[in-house]
């Protein structure tokens, strides 16, 4: 009996201080409670319930005026979705279609991408023995300026002969036969 009634000494000790810091602490939460209270009540006095009341009327006037519009749109919105699934429904088989294609490609495109590969690197052997072609070309070409110049000197002089017995050849026709010109005939009197 005596270790509970010391227990319960305890516990009432124990209870009093904690029942002064509750005291304390409702004190804080009373006075919160209170201004915010007094703040509500300034929020929701008669010049802010009016101004609410306004803002309402103007909102049900606004519903009142666009609901028309309001209807219609509504109604485009249904029939559009109502349009909307009929596509949907009718672009499913188009989408299982276009999926067997894009797999059709795929398996084309792995069949012919090791042949592409191949003749693109055949392609580029040959642009580099063209290359080389080239570059043999271009030093051959330097190593011959002088004759290639004398050559196309000998052409013009070729040339110019050729001109020659071409205007030749057309004033005396004859000389390819006749080395003399035959004499004039007299015409008959």
């Amino acid at each position: 009996m005596d270790e509970i009634a010391a227990k319960m000494v305890t516990v009432a000790n124990n209870a009093n201080s904690l029942i002064t810091q509750v005291q304390g602490e409702l004190g804080g939460i009373t006075g919160d409670a209170r201004t915010l209270l007094a703040n509500l009540n300034s929020v929701t006095g008669q010049p802010n319930q009016e101004r609410i009341s306004g803002v309402l009327e103007n909102a049900n006037g606004l519903l009142a005026d666009q609901r028309p519009k309001i209807d219609h749109i509504t109604d485009q919105l249904l029939a559009l979705s109502q349009h909307a699934d009929a596509v949907i429904a009718k672009t499913g088989p188009l989408m299982d279609h276009a999926d067997a294609t894009v797999q059709n490609m795929n398996g084309t495109v792995q069949d012919v991408r090791e042949p592409i590969r191949n003749d693109l690197a055949e392609l580029r052997s040959t642009l580099e023995q063209a290359r080389s072609l080239l570059g043999n070309m271009q030093v051959m070409v330097r190593a011959n300026d002088f004759k290639i110049d004398d050559t196309v000197e000998n052409l013009r002089t070729a040339t110019e002969n050729i001109d020659q017995l071409t205007d030749s050849l057309k004033q005396q026709p004859w000389s390819l036969i006749r080395i003399k010109q035959p004499k004039e005939r007299k015409v008959p009197e």
